[in-house]
């Protein structure tokens, strides 16, 4: 006998991250897509006439309701999460279904637990396989007494307008903060950059940023210290500024419209500029790098922990982990409440997929004896 299939809507279906995940799911799910501005015909060379297209206006709540009405899960992949995933959540939790964002805001934590309420933040590359992949790490390496923890980052996918719209508003709304990190349950100011790590090339630097899913985790596995490192290159640092000046025209006139515009204006002009993204990719190696690093003990002797990943680009990571959260949601619905993937996936389950993956380039986890050099210290300015 057939099972009749789950119910799936993805908004955003035109973006990055939702057309690639509705390309993967599309045999195992009924799928309804929804977007602002449907393209119909492009999206059917990609993604099929076997799946239901609707276009939606997520700020308009008739709109939302009707998507949702009938599905057992939506996933929204459509910009800007930061702002839209309460009021999506919430449409979701009217309709009895469960949500799923990449990204969202971290609000909807702050919400009140109720039985309708089974909504998923952070199940992407970054939040999401960034909290689960030290977790999974120290448990098979067995590593105990951490004394500090680095995880460290270089991204360089392309820039998209959603993209840097999520990254900027959720700088804004305290999920992270630069030039800062953890130690023993406060937030310091670093002081001091242009920190190398093995496994990345040695023309990056880096700096900090600490946000609240890797303070969440030091505080899980109960690191002294811990600090997560956006590695950068010099080709970057145009790309930087730009954003810092839109982020602080943005505090000013807190105008999203207008944030978009500018985020659009500056990715269309840098595409005009030249190729510096594409020439800094292929550097630099993989799209997408990430490294767990713990100085700690195993067995009473003190070791270094190194471990790093590598793929093509974050989106593979982000389709790896959305299909993940969703194969796991719909078998286990009555354990959802609110939460961050990082707290609901099986970290082993994950990253077996992960790690399986056509898209991985590269993957290495080293566990040396302590030496005095290596991660090198911080100093600092005061709690914040």
């Amino acid at each position: 006998m057939q099972t009749e299939k789950k119910k799936v809507g993805i908004l955003g279906c035109s973006g990055r991250i939702g057309r690639a995940l509705a390309e993967e799911v599309k045999d195992k799910y009924f799928l309804r897509l929804g977007c602002r501005n449907i393209r119909r015909n492009s999206l059917e060379e990609t993604i099929g006439r076997d799946v239901e297209y609707r276009q939606v206006d997520i700020e308009k709540e008739d709109n939302r309701r009707a998507f949702m009405k009938g599905l057992d899960v939506v996933i929204n992949c459509a910009p800007a999460s930061w702002l839209h995933s309460l009021t999506l959540a919430k449409s979701a939790e009217e309709e009895n279904i469960i949500y799923i964002d990449p990204f969202g805001s971290e609000e909807l934590l702050k919400e009140k637990v109720a039985p309708g309420r089974k909504w998923i933040i952070g199940a992407g590359s970054f939040p999401g396989l960034s909290g689960i992949y030290p977790k999974y790490i120290a448990a098979a390496t067995g590593i105990e007494n951490i004394r500090r923890m680095d995880m460290v980052a270089y991204m360089n996918d392309e820039n998209t307008v959603g993209a840097v719209t999520d990254l900027i508003l959720s700088s804004v709304f305290g999920f992270g903060r630069g030039n800062t990190y953890y130690s023993d349950g406060t937030l310091r100011k670093v002081t001091g950059d242009g920190r190398h790590y093995d496994g990345f090339d040695g023309r990056l630097r880096g700096s900090d940023y600490m946000n609240e899913e890797t303070r969440t985790v030091a505080e899980e596995l109960r690191v002294a210290e811990a600090h997560w490192i956006n590695m950068r290159s010099e080709e970057c640092k145009k790309n930087d500024m730009d954003i810092q000046k839109i982020t602080m025209q943005y505090i000013r006139d807190k105008n999203p419209d207008m944030l978009r515009a500018r985020i659009g204006a500056v990715i269309r002009s840098q595409e005009e500029e030249g190729e510096h993204s594409r020439k800094d990719r292929e550097k630099y190696g993989s799209k997408c790098q990430i490294g767990c690093y713990f100085t700690g003990e195993c067995e009473g002797a003190s070791v270094e922990v190194k471990s790093k990943l590598g793929m093509d680009d974050s989106n593979s990571l982000n389709v790896l982990v959305l299909k993940q959260t969703l194969k796991q949601a719909l078998e286990e619905p009555d354990s959802l409440g609110i939460c961050r993937a990082m707290d609901f996936l099986d970290p082993e389950r994950l990253m077996k997929k992960v790690l399986g993956s056509a898209s991985l380039q590269e993957f290495f986890c080293n566990v040396i004896p302590a030496t005095q050099e290596g991660i090198p210290e911080y100093g600092e300015e005061g709690e914040i």
